[in-house]
């Protein structure tokens, strides 16, 4: 038997890293009668469960095909390989739609579900060590045919075609969030601006998408029209000046169970015109929250947690430079990819053809018959070294060397 990986959904490495700094905004620590404890809410749980059910799926069709008769399941799966089915287990079908009731699952999800239900598997998941000696065998066995289903259905062409168009979708994605984000360094410094921006509890547009449709709109075009007159500087306004529109924007739309429709909302303003980002952001989020919903909405602020070291030094937000090319991965890799990971594990769906992907016009390329002196030709994470003259070209010629990758700051 064939015991080659179906070539089918490869999954972006930045993707599969543990990178989900940002969103663990609403994780946190309580003490209670003297003793803390670390407070997880369960859609966040439910949301790490699919990916774990994607990168097992993964996994158990990468391993050999192998299974001898007298090996124990550990054996057969190998311990880790265990521990995840074992967990992948924990929550039932039925639950996992009752957590994401407005979505579209990963296609691996489904077949995996597909194969352990058929087999009973969540049910003798659910008994726990209660389990006699002769049910083990029989749970042994079902979780073999399941991995056999489970291989078999993954090279079935219908489901290379059911695969085929999600991961493109998602790769589409991606791929037009890091060029939209790498055209905005035509600027040398670009300020970047991260909230999010969510409904209060019991607000009706929380989980009507027609009226949060309403309220994204009014979001954009606030960003668009109001916002650069608001942060206009003094100077500016006193010489009458035509406020300066943001460079871009990329907001993702997601779907939560216990937030309902919230936006992932990502700013990109010319670094050499505007520089206070925790302003900024509070602005933005105060006007999402007052004006916008009256009252009824709700933000985090991602800049200011990044001013205290929420993150660490994985920061992207703030001022970027041009050759930072540290804080230009996170932030590609965390900062921006974070508002399209909600269609790779579990699609929302509203139903419509709506876009849950919104971006600003794209930058148009520096017209180069303008005045000013041009920048230095230099290469990320290089250092200028001497000059040497060429007796061919009768002129002197830079060398560069390789330096440290330079630091982020935690704050500005």
């Amino acid at each position: 038997m064939n015991t080659s990986t179906p070539p089918l959904l490869h999954q972006p490495q930045s993707l599969r890293d543990d990178r989900r700094t940002l969103s663990a905004s609403v994780i946190y620590r309580e003490t209670v009668s003297g003793k803390t404890h670390l407070h997880i809410p369960p859609g966040i749980q439910t949301a790490k469960h699919i990916e774990d059910l994607v990168n097992l799926t993964l996994d158990l069709l990468a391993q050999p095909y192998q299974f001898a008769p007298g090996k124990s399941p550990v054996q057969r799966f190998g311990a880790k390989l265990d521990e995840g089915l074992q967990r992948a287990l924990v929550l039932t079908p039925a639950q996992l739609d009752e957590h994401f009731p407005k979505h579209r699952l990963h296609p691996y999800v489904e077949l995996f579900i597909q194969c352990a239900d058929k087999e009973r598997l969540f049910d003798y998941r659910a008994l726990g060590q209660a389990l006699t000696q002769a049910e083990q065998r029989e749970y042994a066995a079902a979780r073999q045919r399941m991995l056999t289903a489970l291989r078999a259905g993954a090279r079935e062409p219908a489901f290379r075609k059911k695969v085929k168009p999600h991961q493109d979708k998602v790769r589409r994605n991606l791929t037009c969030i890091r060029r939209y984000t790498d055209a905005q360094f035509r600027h040398s410094r670009v300020l970047v601006i991260r909230v999010d921006c969510m409904f209060v509890d019991g607000f009706s547009p929380a989980h009507n998408w027609t009226q949060a449709q309403r309220y994204r709109e009014a979001l954009i075009k606030y960003l668009n029209r109001d916002l650069p007159k608001v942060i206009q500087p003094q100077k500016e306004r006193d010489a009458k000046m035509k406020p300066k529109p943001i460079a871009g924007y990329i907001i993702g739309t997601e779907y939560g169970i216990e937030t309902g429709w919230h936006f992932h909302v990502t700013l990109f303003l010319n670094g050499n015109d505007f520089a206070n980002d925790v302003g900024i952001a509070s602005r933005v989020c105060l006007t999402w929250k007052d004006e916008i919903t009256s009252g009824n909405g709700r933000y985090y602020n991602c800049n200011h947690a990044a001013t205290v070291g929420r993150y660490g030094d994985k920061v992207g937000v703030g001022m970027v430079h041009r050759h930072d090319t540290v804080k230009r991965e996170v932030l590609n890799d965390v900062v921006t990819c974070y508002g399209g990971k909600g269609c790779y594990y579990a699609e929302a769906q509203t139903g419509t053809k709506d876009r849950l992907l919104n971006k600003g016009g794209w930058p148009t390329a520096k017209d180069p018959t303008k005045g000013g002196r041009p920048e230095k030709p230099r290469q990320p994470q290089c250092v200028h070294l001497a000059q040497v003259f060429s007796e061919n070209t009768k002129r002197f010629s830079t060398v560069w060397g390789p330096r440290e990758p330079s630091q982020p700051r935690v704050s500005y």
